[in-house]
């Protein structure tokens, strides 16, 4: 590689890399307030997000998806819009 193109390449990462925490700053504060939600609610330190979607409603976007506690508990969640408060609704296997 030249010295052209690795300074073509550190700038390009530059770019990415102050650009991405803007980008990624919604969904941050998203996660955080459904994390504290799950802390309060149900006592639930959260490990990780298993799934998320968006669902488009009436012109907004709301949120659907599933989160999992350190303890292995796993809780279904929604808001329908994003100044909505989370809904949280434990996990629990069903028996057809």
């Amino acid at each position: 590689m030249t010295s052209d193109h690795c300074i073509a390449a550190w700038i390009a990462a530059l770019v990415v890399g102050l650009a991405s925490p803007a980008l990624g700053a919604e969904d941050d504060a998203w996660q955080t307030v459904l994390r504290q939600v799950l802390a309060s609610e149900k006592k639930c330190q959260m490990s990780e997000i298993l799934w998320v979607r968006e669902v488009p409603l009436a012109g907004y976007t709301g949120l659907e998806g599933r989160a999992r506690c350190h303890d292995g508990r796993e809780f279904d969640f929604t808001r329908p819009r994003p100044h909505m408060k989370f809904q949280v609704q434990l996990c629990q296997p069903t028996v057809c």
